[in-house]
């Protein structure tokens, strides 16, 4: 779970905040937040290239 976490943190420009494991075992909640000042400084290749990893043509 924490590399799928890591992964896609990098792929959405996001940052884990904070997170907390609930008493059931399959529930997570997570703070997360929108690095804009990274994704403002990206060009249109470096928006494409992370999300083609997840979503390939």
């Amino acid at each position: 779970m924490v590399d799928i976490i890591r992964f896609l943190t990098n792929v959405f420009s996001i940052d884990v905040c904070a997170y907390a494991y609930a008493i059931m075992s399959n529930y997570y909640q997570f703070v997360l937040h929108a690095n804009e000042e990274a994704l403002a400084a990206c060009s249109n290749e470096d928006i494409y290239t992370p999300w083609s990893k997840i979503y390939p043509l």
